[in-house]
């Protein structure tokens, strides 16, 4: 079974609450690197349970230019919104976890885009057992339609992932990413989802995944977002998702991909992490929409590791095991 490799452990520190940073998070204007460097200047500080005075001062020490136009009944009516939103959750079986909680995956707090720049989340709601996280990810993403080896690769991959005692992490999108969640869940094994909204049964997208969603939840795997219960999706959500993908795995496997799809985000974060990128080969000349694989092809020419359709997918497991060291 994979055992996730040793990391080198940060200081210790005191955390705010998931309730701060929430309220942090809602302030207009503030966004997630404004919220990590406020919440840890009042952490060092000592300051773990702050009043409305220390939330807004923090803000405009660490954010002056979105911090100046901020005042008290702000982060009143943001930290009521907080509370709001915290109630939501927990009355739909949903938690909330803020960075700086020992149970936040700390490789998230490394998080970078598809143009390598800092862009770590602060929060994350989840429904499921976190327990999973702790075992080593890999994720399985590509093209909503897939072609049908591609669609035997993502489903045959993460069941032989899973098998392996990989998590295996997707986007529960239509299409590969689904069926790399069933394989991982006929492998009995745990399946991580990342959402581009709420994960509460209202706001799952797609709607037809709400079962395979439920199933995830129930086999020991676990659901993750950045967005509130009651969040719809939307199109820059789904790029945001992307990078959370490369964040938390060690490793990824593009199944099938456009240059221009959304898989090309998580894997080119991967890239840029040093993370190993896969991507599915073949023979793409015999193909009579090239498109459908011409994000395979850059990924490819950009140093990514070829696997084959044919091939048994084991030995990619193996292979993974091999470049992170486990």
């Amino acid at each position: 079974m994979a055992a996730a490799p040793e990391k080198e452990e940060r200081p210790a520190r005191k955390a705010l609450s998931a309730l701060d940073v929430l309220t942090l998070s809602n302030l207009r204007g503030v966004g997630p690197l404004t919220v990590l460097s406020a919440g840890q200047m009042l952490s060092a500080d000592g300051c773990t349970s702050p009043n409305h005075v220390d939330l807004l001062c923090a803000v405009q020490k660490t954010g002056p230019e979105c911090g100046a136009a901020l005042e008290l009944s702000d982060i009143t009516a943001a930290r009521d919104l907080a509370r709001r939103q915290l109630e939501r959750g927990r009355a739909q079986g949903i938690g909330l976890l803020a960075f700086g909680d020992p149970r936040f995956p700390a490789a998230l707090l490394d998080t970078v885009n598809e143009f390598g720049r800092s862009d770590p989340p602060v929060l994350l709601w989840y429904s499921g057992d976190l327990a999973a996280l702790k075992k080593p990810g890999v994720a399985v993403i590509g093209s909503r339609h897939p072609r049908i080896r591609s669609a035997k690769a993502a489903y045959l991959l993460g069941a032989a992932l899973a098998g392996c005692g990989f998590d295996v992490i997707s986007g529960l999108a239509c299409g590969c990413d689904t069926l790399a969640h069933h394989g991982a869940l006929r492998a009995q094994g745990t399946t991580c989802a990342i959402l581009a909204g709420g994960i509460d049964p209202q706001s799952i997208f797609p709607k037809e995944n709400r079962a395979l969603a439920d199933a995830i939840a129930a086999q020991g795997g676990v659901l993750l977002s950045e967005y509130a219960p009651g969040t719809a999706v939307n199109s820059y959500a789904f790029t945001e998702r992307d990078r959370l993908q490369a964040g938390l795995c060690l490793a990824c496997a593009v199944i099938q991909t456009g240059a221009r799809g959304g898989t090309m985000h998580a894997a080119r974060a991967c890239m840029h992490q040093g993370k190993p990128v896969f991507a599915l080969r073949g023979a793409f000349e015999t193909f009579a929409d090239e498109k459908g694989f011409s994000g395979n092809r850059l990924l490819l020419e950009e140093g990514a590791e070829p696997f084959y359709s044919g091939s048994d997918p084991r030995s990619l497991a193996a292979r993974i095991c091999e470049l992170a060291g486990i």
